[in-house]
């Protein structure tokens, strides 16, 4: 049942309607939650539906919201955010029509937000307070590193 919902959701994406797809996969994934493919294509579908939420001057999408991390977070999260991101949607291995898009999306917001100068200039151009990198001693940032830890992906 809950792929005949996931395959409605596909065709609401190839019309272009994404708060649709977006829903009608979230509902795909409330009945099967343990189904990580309909996981991976409500995220395909979600980053397509963050890239809509554009600066009203620059027309410049969010790229915070495109890759589902905070714009308070350190540089090396966003990053794990972009990674963590890029091997959940990996157009080779799903076959959603948004994946190969999607990905393009999030290198995208990586290619900004990794970057310190340009992350400050766009933290400037949207208004985000400037992020503060946390000092760590070196036995704190190494056991953070192997204790891992997953960025938190926004909802829409």
């Amino acid at each position: 049942m809950a792929e005949g919902f996931l395959t409605v959701s596909e065709e609401h994406f190839l019309a272009g309607r994404l708060k649709e797809a977006y829903d009608t996969a979230k509902f795909a994934l409330s009945l099967d939650p343990n189904n990580s493919l309909i996981d991976r294509y409500t995220a395909v579908y979600r980053v397509h539906l963050a890239s809509t939420r554009k600066h009203p001057v620059t027309g410049e999408p969010d790229w915070y919201n495109v890759l589902g991390v905070h714009s308070d977070e350190p540089d090396d999260r966003v990053c794990h955010g972009f990674r963590k991101m890029a091997r959940f949607i990996d157009p080779y291995n799903l076959c959603a029509a948004g994946a190969e898009p999607a990905y393009h999306l999030i290198s995208q917001a990586v290619e900004v937000l990794a970057d310190p100068r340009s992350r400050a200039a766009f933290d400037r151009r949207w208004g985000f307070k400037k992020h503060r990198q946390p000092t760590l001693s070196a036995a704190a940032a190494a056991s953070k590193s192997l204790l891992g830890g997953g960025a938190a992906i926004r909802a829409f």
